[in-house]
């Protein structure tokens, strides 16, 4: 009866002798209507048999891959149902046969009202099939605990732009199926695109804790971080992806805008064009090959004058140009190319984030200061607040202005809490302000964001030592010294623990 149909049904308990009875119930049939046949023909028995043998690959005597997700599928019945139906409208046409005419037009009308009834349920049942939006979300309707039904509609609402939706319904798939990367791998996108880049981070690597030679979910992390700004980070899983596919375009792509950042535009070039001739014509596509137009010019490198010759009114040319001396170290001629950005659009936040850079750079702090609160104005996505916000604590520090740049580094640390330089530099100040507790919450902090970082455990027990608390400070510089035995600063620290601890010690005691 075509109502209620769920496409992928839920499990059962098989357990139990109440499971036999539906075995029992059609072995029994298939016994009474073999001792009928005389009185009610073989055409019954013939359709049971049909019904059952055409039915029997796929119930259930041998496993098959469809059995992980249900036992049963209505489509298993479309051939073998032609048995039983054979047998009810046989049935029904013989019986009618033995009705008198007026009956048999009577009959006739029930008829076709059943098929006409039949026939608007069936069609309304292939709606569901119309698009992938629908069939998924039918799915999940009657049957909460389809597998990979949550993941395939996260997939669809993620790809139509609908991204609470989508992660909504990615969220739920991950409490129900939390060990299916692709739950997590569509949670992971969704928060990516609205920015909320940590979040994004926890799913996306659980996916690749789940699957880690995945080149999709190797490619999704690099994404992640290349949005972040972190390319050199980017580059090692985008590497990993193409260990795993070397014709994965995205991986390509992803890898030559990472390098083209990193200022190294020849090695970026062979990347995209690898890109570019790899996928079909896409908005990335067209991306990856703007991006090997500019790689080009900046393999050319032209000179400042030139490229404001060349380029003078293309905005996103200077930035890229600028932005590639501003990484060789050539920051006195990445000057002219970001003025020449700003008059061309005096709201671009890159442009100003640059300037500012460099000017830090070139040691020039309050004209710096000036550029970089003017990005800030303009509301950068995180990653690059993240690191204004840092050099704005930098040059603040470098001029003597110590709470200033204590707010500044708590916040880049409200942006990412695991912004490692900010940390350290924070725990710093804090120690020369001899405000100990903090100092040492900062610097624990480090090291669990790093177990290996020697300096940070030094660190850990020069505050420890400071604080009095010798026996702890001495276990932190051996552990510092484990990890790094040529470091000196954990050696002279250690030595001067024993000797506060040898003072500390009553005459007389063993030392």
């Amino acid at each position: 009866w075509p109502t209620g149909l769920a496409v992928i049904y839920p499990h059962w308990d098989l357990a139990g002798p109440l499971a036999w009875g539906p075995a029992a119930a059609a072995a029994a049939l298939a016994a009474l209507l073999f001792l009928a046949r005389g009185r009610i023909g073989r055409g019954p028995l013939a359709g049971a048999l049909y019904f059952a043998l055409t039915l029997s690959p796929v119930l259930g005597f041998v496993d098959y891959g469809y059995m992980q997700f249900s036992f049963v599928a209505d489509r298993f019945q479309y051939l073998a149902g032609i048995g039983v139906l054979a047998v009810l409208v046989g049935a029904a046409a013989a019986g009618a046969e033995r009705l008198p005419a007026g009956w048999r037009r009577g009959l006739q009308v029930l008829a076709l009202g059943a098929l006409l009834v039949l026939g608007a349920m069936t069609w309304r049942q292939a709606g569901i099939y119309r698009d992938p939006l629908t069939f998924y979300g039918h799915i999940i309707s009657l049957n909460p605990q389809a597998r990979g039904a949550h993941a395939n509609l996260g997939k669809e609402l993620l790809d139509r732009g609908r991204l609470e939706e989508s992660l909504a319904v990615s969220l739920e798939g991950v409490g129900r199926d939390p060990d299916r990367g692709k739950v997590h791998t569509n949670a992971g996108l969704a928060l990516l695109k609205l920015k909320r880049f940590d979040a994004a981070g926890t799913h996306l690597r659980r996916a690749l804790k789940l699957e880690p030679r995945n080149p999709v979910f190797l490619q999704n992390l690099g994404e992640l971080l290349r949005k972040q700004g972190r390319y050199e980070d980017a580059l090692v899983h985008f590497r990993a992806a193409l260990e795993s596919d070397p014709g994965f375009a995205p991986a390509h792509a992803g890898l030559g805008d990472a390098l083209f950042h990193l200022a190294r535009p020849e090695q970026a070039m062979g990347h995209l064009e690898r890109a570019v001739s790899l996928q079909p014509d896409t908005s990335r596509t067209r991306a990856s090959r703007r991006l090997l137009e500019r790689a080009r010019m900046l393999a050319d490198s032209p000179g400042p004058a030139d490229a404001l010759r060349r380029f003078g009114d293309d905005t996103e040319a200077l930035l890229d140009l600028a932005g590639h001396y501003r990484l060789k170290g050539r920051y006195e001629e990445s000057l002219p190319l970001y003025r020449a950005a700003l008059e061309n659009d005096p709201g671009r936040v890159q442009a100003h984030a640059g300037l500012g850079d460099a000017l830090y750079r070139l040691e020039r702090r309050e004209e710096a200061a000036v550029s970089i609160r003017r990005a800030l104005s303009l509301e950068p996505e995180p990653p690059l607040a993240r690191t204004l916000h840092f050099l704005l604590a930098e040059a603040a520090q470098g001029s003597g202005r110590i709470e200033e740049a204590a707010e500044q580094y708590e916040q880049a640390l409200g942006i990412d809490p695991r912004f490692a330089e900010a940390l350290r530099r924070l725990a710093g100040l804090r120690f020369g302000q001899q405000r100990y507790e903090e100092a040492l919450g900062l610097f624990w902090t480090l090291v669990e964001i790093d177990p290996g970082d020697a300096g940070a455990r030094t660190n850990v027990g020069a505050v420890l030592f400071h604080l009095g608390r010798l026996e702890a400070a001495l276990d932190s510089f051996d552990q510092a010294l484990a990890l790094d035995p040529a470091l000196e600063s954990a050696r002279d620290n250690r030595e001067a623990a024993l000797r506060a601890l040898e003072a500390r010690a009553p005459p007389g005691a063993p030392r």
